[in-house]
């Protein structure tokens, strides 16, 4: 299942990246455990900042604060720097079938760890 979140996020005015687009994916019940299922974020980017950016991490931050770690961080290329400067980011991880109802901000960061992407409301179809 896939639903289209651009419409409802929103960004800190220091985010060195803003997004043009998102989608939030759901699979059916994950292999591994019964009550578990995979959930996605993807998300294209502009770079609005002065350097290219590469994703390094990501979490999944859940109403209570607690951080969900990303298990795969997925981009083809670093994104380019200037107006033109757009990427596609996608971020996937496994949560409980009843934490995937929740609402989350996605929270992505490049290898220094001071240029940071958060982006929410985060929900899951």
């Amino acid at each position: 299942m896939a639903s289209i979140i651009s419409d409802t996020m929103t960004w800190p005015e220091s985010n060195t990246l803003e997004p043009s687009r998102a989608y939030s994916y759901r699979t059916s019940p994950s292999h591994r455990h019964e009550d578990g299922v995979r959930v996605a974020v993807a998300v294209k980017l502009r770079n609005k900042g002065t350097q290219p950016w590469t994703a390094r991490n990501a979490a999944l931050i859940g109403a209570d604060q607690e951080l969900k770690p990303i298990q795969t961080v997925w981009q083809a290329a670093p994104i380019p720097a200037g107006p033109d400067g757009q990427g596609l980011v996608v971020v996937e991880t496994e949560l409980m079938t009843r934490e995937a109802q929740g609402t989350f901000t996605l929270k992505l960061w490049d290898e220094s760890e001071s240029r940071i992407v958060i982006l929410g409301p985060i929900t899951f179809p």
